[in-house]
């Protein structure tokens, strides 16, 4: 008789899983195209960089250079798979289109978000200014 070997999914790949899942159900929710939720995300990011580097303060190479960087939106990417996961845990069932905006519109001005790019993109990240 020949032993069965069962497949078991790594860290990753359920996280992965788990993130694809959650990102289909804030679509099916808020009736959100894919195309209308990238261009969020990417308003998103960039209004967190317009926090952290006014560009009428004189700090627009700053913004400029993070904002072409490819490390900026891989950490922003990750960070935004965090925000779906806890905002569907948050809501659970009364997740809707007003309550993802009202959340997605506060998240550039979150401390916890700064704190984030503070603690894990400016010193872990291959980026220096």
């Amino acid at each position: 008789m020949k032993n069965k070997i069962t497949w078991k999914p790594t860290q990753i790949q359920e996280l992965r899983s788990k993130y694809s899942s959650n990102q289909q159900r804030i679509l099916r929710v808020t009736g959100l195209s894919e195309e209308d939720y990238f261009w969020k995300i990417v308003e998103i990011g960039c209004q967190l960089l317009h926090e952290l580097y006014p560009k009428e303060e004189g700090y627009e190479n700053y913004y400029e250079s993070i904002a072409y960087s490819s490390d900026y939106w891989k950490w922003f990417k990750y960070e935004w798979k965090v925000f779906e996961n806890n905002i569907i845990e948050g809501y659970a069932e009364d997740l809707c289109l007003e309550v993802w905006l009202n959340e997605v519109e506060v998240l550039p001005t979150s401390d916890e978000l700064e704190h984030c790019y503070n603690t894990f993109f400016l010193k872990y990240s291959k980026f220096k200014i």
